[in-house]
């Protein structure tokens, strides 16, 4: 009777559906700071796909952090993502691309940003937390998830 069951249990285990038709697509963190935080750069709260050169010398030109990246980005090979928060009134926030995952013909980008606990001691400066990812060349949709 217990080689009946097992079975039993073991055929209908395996002829339930999966959810593995997704997989996590491999990123390389190439900045991952602040911004002025001022307001001068003009970025709100977003998240940006550049697809190309030109679209990244302007989002540089626009940022205090284009003396960061030495090395040219290919994009005919990558896809270059921003997220940027919100303007904050002290330091010890983040903001971070965390997970990309390939889902269902699309791209999931997992966004997840911190802020400092009450006690702990911040700088007294405006900031604007940022993080610039490249990944793979691609044209299937990307889409953005806040954590």
């Amino acid at each position: 009777m217990k080689i009946i069951l097992t079975i039993f249990f073991s055929f209908l285990m395996s002829s339930c559906p999966s959810n593995n038709n997704q997989e996590t697509a491999a990123m390389i963190s190439i900045y991952q700071g602040s911004l002025k935080g001022d307001g001068s750069e003009g970025f709100a709260k977003q998240n940006i796909v550049i697809n190309s050169s030109a679209e990244w010398q302007d989002f540089l030109a626009k940022t205090t952090v284009d003396n960061q990246f030495k090395d040219a980005i290919d994009f005919s090979k990558k896809t270059v993502l921003v997220a940027i928060d919100s303007k904050r009134n002290t330091g010890g926030f983040s903001i971070e691309v965390s997970e990309i995952i390939k889902k269902e013909g699309k791209f999931q980008v997992t966004i997840s940003s911190e802020g400092p606990k009450p006690t702990d001691m911040v700088t007294m400066s405006l900031t604007q937390p940022i993080h610039i990812v490249k990944i793979n060349k691609t044209s299937k949709e990307i889409v953005f998830v806040t954590k």
